[in-house]
Protein backbone atom coordinates (compact mmCIF):
# COMPACT_ATOMS: atom_id res chain seq x y z
CA UNK A 1 0.00 0.00 0.00
CA UNK A 2 1.17 3.51 -0.78
CA UNK A 3 -0.05 6.95 0.17
CA UNK A 4 -0.95 9.33 -2.63
CA UNK A 5 1.97 11.78 -2.59
CA UNK A 6 2.12 15.29 -4.03
CA UNK A 7 5.44 17.03 -4.67
CA UNK A 8 5.83 20.82 -4.71
CA UNK A 9 8.96 22.82 -5.55
CA UNK A 10 12.41 21.75 -6.61
CA UNK A 11 14.61 23.38 -3.96
CA UNK A 12 17.43 21.53 -2.25
CA UNK A 13 15.77 21.69 1.20
CA UNK A 14 13.12 18.95 0.98
CA UNK A 15 10.58 18.59 3.75
CA UNK A 16 7.70 16.25 4.51
CA UNK A 17 4.41 17.92 5.48
CA UNK A 18 1.36 16.09 6.89
CA UNK A 19 -2.02 17.80 6.72
CA UNK A 20 -4.66 17.79 9.43
CA UNK A 21 -8.03 16.03 9.59
CA UNK A 22 -10.29 17.08 6.67
CA UNK A 23 -7.28 18.32 4.68
CA UNK A 24 -5.25 16.89 1.80
CA UNK A 25 -1.70 17.02 0.56
CA UNK A 26 -2.73 19.70 -1.94
CA UNK A 27 -2.44 22.24 0.88
CA UNK A 28 1.32 21.87 0.65
CA UNK A 29 1.48 23.92 -2.56
CA UNK A 30 0.83 27.20 -0.76
CA UNK A 31 3.17 26.28 2.09
CA UNK A 32 6.02 25.50 -0.29
CA UNK A 33 5.56 28.85 -2.04
CA UNK A 34 5.65 30.61 1.32
CA UNK A 35 8.93 28.90 2.22
CA UNK A 36 10.56 30.02 -1.02
CA UNK A 37 12.35 28.67 -4.04
CA UNK A 38 14.99 26.90 -1.94
CA UNK A 39 12.32 24.57 -0.56
CA UNK A 40 10.51 21.47 -1.74
CA UNK A 41 7.67 19.68 0.00
CA UNK A 42 6.51 16.08 -0.07
CA UNK A 43 2.83 16.09 0.90
CA UNK A 44 0.89 12.80 1.13
CA UNK A 45 -2.86 12.39 1.37
CA UNK A 46 -3.33 10.59 4.68
CA UNK A 47 -5.65 7.54 4.71
CA UNK A 48 -9.29 8.57 4.30
CA UNK A 49 -8.30 11.90 2.76
CA UNK A 50 -7.90 13.04 -0.83
CA UNK A 51 -6.90 10.16 -3.08
CA UNK A 52 -5.78 7.75 -0.36
CA UNK A 53 -8.69 5.49 0.52
CA UNK A 54 -9.01 4.29 4.09
CA UNK A 55 -9.60 0.62 3.29
CA UNK A 56 -6.84 -1.78 4.39
CA UNK A 57 -4.91 0.93 6.24
CA UNK A 58 -4.09 0.51 9.92
CA UNK A 59 -2.43 2.94 12.30
CA UNK A 60 0.83 0.96 12.23
CA UNK A 61 0.87 0.78 8.43
CA UNK A 62 0.30 4.52 8.26
CA UNK A 63 3.20 5.22 10.64
CA UNK A 64 5.49 2.96 8.60
CA UNK A 65 4.53 4.76 5.37
CA UNK A 66 5.21 8.17 6.95
CA UNK A 67 8.64 7.03 8.12
CA UNK A 68 9.47 5.74 4.64
CA UNK A 69 8.72 9.19 3.19
CA UNK A 70 10.69 10.99 5.92
CA UNK A 71 13.92 9.16 5.16
CA UNK A 72 14.49 11.24 2.03
CA UNK A 73 13.64 14.57 3.70
CA UNK A 74 15.73 17.09 5.63
CA UNK A 75 12.86 17.77 8.00
CA UNK A 76 9.32 16.60 8.65
CA UNK A 77 6.34 18.62 9.85
CA UNK A 78 2.71 18.03 10.61
CA UNK A 79 -0.40 19.93 11.65
CA UNK A 80 -2.95 18.63 14.18
CA UNK A 81 -3.72 15.03 13.13
CA UNK A 82 -0.64 15.16 10.91
CA UNK A 83 1.51 16.27 13.82
CA UNK A 84 0.26 13.46 16.03
CA UNK A 85 0.91 10.83 13.37
CA UNK A 86 4.33 12.34 12.72
CA UNK A 87 5.34 12.07 16.38
CA UNK A 88 4.09 8.49 16.59
CA UNK A 89 6.01 7.61 13.43
CA UNK A 90 9.17 9.21 14.83
CA UNK A 91 8.76 7.30 18.07
CA UNK A 92 8.36 4.05 16.12
CA UNK A 93 11.14 4.75 13.58
CA UNK A 94 13.59 7.23 15.16
CA UNK A 95 16.26 6.57 12.55
CA UNK A 96 14.06 8.00 9.77
CA UNK A 97 13.88 11.57 11.10
CA UNK A 98 16.35 14.49 11.32
CA UNK A 99 14.14 17.23 12.81
CA UNK A 100 10.44 17.80 13.43
CA UNK A 101 8.00 20.70 13.15
CA UNK A 102 4.84 20.09 15.17
CA UNK A 103 1.86 22.43 14.84
CA UNK A 104 -1.16 22.29 17.17
CA UNK A 105 -0.86 18.58 17.96
CA UNK A 106 -1.74 16.62 21.06
CA UNK A 107 0.84 14.83 23.18
CA UNK A 108 -1.81 12.29 24.11
CA UNK A 109 -4.03 11.49 27.06
CA UNK A 110 -2.79 10.17 30.38
CA UNK A 111 -5.73 8.46 32.08
CA UNK A 112 -7.94 5.65 30.85
CA UNK A 113 -10.99 7.70 31.78
CA UNK A 114 -9.84 10.53 29.52
CA UNK A 115 -9.22 8.03 26.71
CA UNK A 116 -12.69 6.58 27.11
CA UNK A 117 -14.27 10.02 27.04
CA UNK A 118 -12.32 11.03 23.92
CA UNK A 119 -13.21 7.79 22.14
CA UNK A 120 -16.89 8.57 22.76
CA UNK A 121 -16.48 12.15 21.52
CA UNK A 122 -14.75 11.05 18.33
CA UNK A 123 -17.38 8.39 17.70
CA UNK A 124 -20.15 10.96 18.13
CA UNK A 125 -18.41 13.36 15.75
CA UNK A 126 -17.90 10.61 13.20
CA UNK A 127 -21.58 9.69 13.37
CA UNK A 128 -22.53 13.35 13.00
CA UNK A 129 -20.33 13.63 9.91
CA UNK A 130 -21.79 10.48 8.37
CA UNK A 131 -25.37 11.59 8.96
CA UNK A 132 -25.07 15.32 8.12
CA UNK A 133 -22.56 15.21 5.30
CA UNK A 134 -19.32 17.18 5.07
CA UNK A 135 -20.69 20.64 4.30
CA UNK A 136 -23.15 20.74 7.19
CA UNK A 137 -20.63 19.20 9.56
CA UNK A 138 -18.02 21.84 8.71
CA UNK A 139 -20.49 24.65 9.40
CA UNK A 140 -20.58 23.61 13.07
CA UNK A 141 -16.99 22.32 13.25
CA UNK A 142 -15.48 25.69 12.35
CA UNK A 143 -17.54 27.51 14.95
CA UNK A 144 -15.61 25.77 17.74
CA UNK A 145 -13.62 27.95 20.15
CA UNK A 146 -10.25 26.50 19.10
CA UNK A 147 -10.39 28.41 15.80
CA UNK A 148 -10.29 31.71 17.68
CA UNK A 149 -13.15 33.26 15.71
CA UNK A 150 -11.45 32.68 12.35
CA UNK A 151 -13.97 31.95 9.60
CA UNK A 152 -12.09 32.13 6.28
CA UNK A 153 -11.52 28.41 5.86
CA UNK A 154 -11.35 26.75 2.44
CA UNK A 155 -14.28 24.59 1.40
CA UNK A 156 -13.47 21.04 2.43
CA UNK A 157 -13.79 18.22 -0.05
CA UNK A 158 -13.87 14.48 0.49
CA UNK A 159 -16.04 11.51 1.30
CA UNK A 160 -17.83 11.91 4.63
CA UNK A 161 -17.70 8.17 5.37
CA UNK A 162 -13.95 8.01 4.65
CA UNK A 163 -13.23 11.07 6.79
CA UNK A 164 -15.36 9.77 9.64
CA UNK A 165 -13.51 6.47 9.52
CA UNK A 166 -10.17 8.31 9.62
CA UNK A 167 -11.29 10.24 12.70
CA UNK A 168 -12.01 6.99 14.53
CA UNK A 169 -8.95 5.10 13.24
CA UNK A 170 -6.55 7.87 14.30
CA UNK A 171 -8.36 8.94 17.47
CA UNK A 172 -6.31 10.58 20.23
CA UNK A 173 -7.88 7.93 22.46
CA UNK A 174 -5.61 5.32 20.86
CA UNK A 175 -2.49 7.47 20.76
CA UNK A 176 0.24 6.76 23.33
CA UNK A 177 1.18 9.45 25.83
CA UNK A 178 4.17 11.06 24.11
CA UNK A 179 5.48 13.19 26.97
CA UNK A 180 8.31 10.89 28.03
CA UNK A 181 9.24 10.37 24.37
CA UNK A 182 9.48 14.08 23.55
CA UNK A 183 11.65 14.67 26.61
CA UNK A 184 14.08 12.04 25.32
CA UNK A 185 14.33 13.26 21.69
CA UNK A 186 17.82 14.60 20.96
CA UNK A 187 17.26 16.03 17.48
CA UNK A 188 15.66 19.49 17.06
CA UNK A 189 11.92 20.07 17.33
CA UNK A 190 9.98 23.26 16.61
CA UNK A 191 6.59 23.34 18.35
CA UNK A 192 3.97 25.81 17.09
CA UNK A 193 0.59 26.73 18.57
CA UNK A 194 -1.92 29.58 18.48
CA UNK A 195 -2.59 31.65 21.57
CA UNK A 196 -6.32 31.75 20.71
CA UNK A 197 -6.45 27.96 20.97
CA UNK A 198 -6.18 27.49 24.77
CA UNK A 199 -6.01 23.67 24.89
CA UNK A 200 -3.17 23.42 22.40
CA UNK A 201 -1.42 26.53 23.68
CA UNK A 202 -1.30 24.72 27.04
CA UNK A 203 0.34 21.73 25.34
CA UNK A 204 2.93 24.08 23.83
CA UNK A 205 3.64 25.59 27.25
CA UNK A 206 4.16 22.10 28.65
CA UNK A 207 6.77 21.44 25.96
CA UNK A 208 8.44 24.78 26.72
CA UNK A 209 8.55 24.03 30.45
CA UNK A 210 9.63 20.40 30.25
CA UNK A 211 11.98 20.16 27.25
CA UNK A 212 14.69 22.18 25.53
CA UNK A 213 12.81 22.23 22.23
CA UNK A 214 11.93 25.52 20.55
CA UNK A 215 8.34 26.67 21.13
CA UNK A 216 6.50 29.49 19.34
CA UNK A 217 3.00 30.58 20.40
CA UNK A 218 1.63 33.08 17.88
CA UNK A 219 -1.49 35.20 17.47
CA UNK A 220 -3.75 32.63 15.86
CA UNK A 221 -6.22 29.88 16.55
CA UNK A 222 -5.66 26.18 15.95
CA UNK A 223 -4.56 26.44 12.30
CA UNK A 224 -1.38 28.52 12.61
CA UNK A 225 -0.15 28.03 9.04
CA UNK A 226 -3.44 29.35 7.62
CA UNK A 227 -4.38 31.97 10.21
CA UNK A 228 -0.87 33.41 10.68
CA UNK A 229 1.02 32.38 7.53
CA UNK A 230 3.69 35.06 7.97
CA UNK A 231 4.53 34.04 11.54
CA UNK A 232 4.52 30.37 10.52
CA UNK A 233 6.89 31.08 7.64
CA UNK A 234 9.34 33.11 9.75
CA UNK A 235 9.41 30.56 12.56
CA UNK A 236 9.97 27.65 10.19
CA UNK A 237 12.61 29.39 8.10
CA UNK A 238 14.54 30.45 11.22
CA UNK A 239 14.36 26.91 12.57
CA UNK A 240 15.59 25.36 9.33
CA UNK A 241 18.38 27.95 9.01
CA UNK A 242 19.67 27.04 12.47
CA UNK A 243 19.63 23.37 11.49
CA UNK A 244 21.55 24.18 8.31
CA UNK A 245 18.75 22.76 6.19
Amino acid sequence: MKLKVREFGQGRCRGLWLHGWLGTGREGEGLQKALGENSALCCPDLPGHGETQLSNWSLDATLDAIADLAQSCEWAGGYSLGGRLLMMAARRHPEAFKSLVIESASLGLVSEEARKDRRNVDHQRAEQLRSQGLKAFCESWYRMDMWGGFTDFPDREGDAVELAGALELFSVADQPDLRSWIRSVTYPILWLAGEKDPVYAAQAKWVANNTSHRVEIVGAGHNVHLQARGAWEIALQDFLKIQGA
